[in-house]
């Protein structure tokens, strides 16, 4: 799996044998954007309040990205990183199962569950129409590549 962090909802990906220049590929919230190491956007979008966070994210972990792009451009996995600006390990989520109203159940890598209310997350235009419409919602599944729920 090329995916090397994730913070904040922010997944950063390196594949094997890309090209130049240095990059990492940044997702968030259903977009995309390539974001070389000295922090410029080379192309695709996310989020500005995103692009602030990665770009940090980038400038704590420059030496660790350099030898993870040399790494991959001689297709060999890249090394996960410290996964969080807090240095908190990354836990995927590997189960969902909607309990109720807007409510999952999600299982983690570690073994733990939880259930969890998503109502309080679910503000803004991206997610009006999952909010209200329930067919919709009882389509959440784990994304197995960055360890979360779509």
């Amino acid at each position: 799996m090329p995916r090397i962090s994730s913070f904040y909802g922010i997944t950063i990906l390196m594949f094997f044998g890309d090209h130049n220049p240095p990059h990492v590929h940044a997702r968030y919230a259903g977009q995309a954007a390539r974001v070389a190491l000295d922090g410029t956007i080379l192309d695709g979008e996310i989020p500005r309040r995103a692009v602030r966070l990665v770009r940090e994210w980038i400038s704590l972990h420059q030496a660790e990205l350099e030898i993870c792009w040399e790494r991959a451009v001689n297709h060999e996995p890249p090394v996960p990183l410290s996964h969080s600006l807090r240095g908190c390990s990354v836990i995927d989520v590997t189960k969902v199962e909607v309990v109720e109203e807007r409510t999952v159940r999600l299982t983690f890598s570690d073994g733990s569950e939880r259930v969890v209310d998503l109502r309080p997350l679910m503000w803004g235009s991206v997610f009006e129409e999952i909010a209200r419409d329930d067919d919709l919602f009882a389509q959440v599944r784990v994304d197995p590549e960055i360890g979360t729920i779509t």
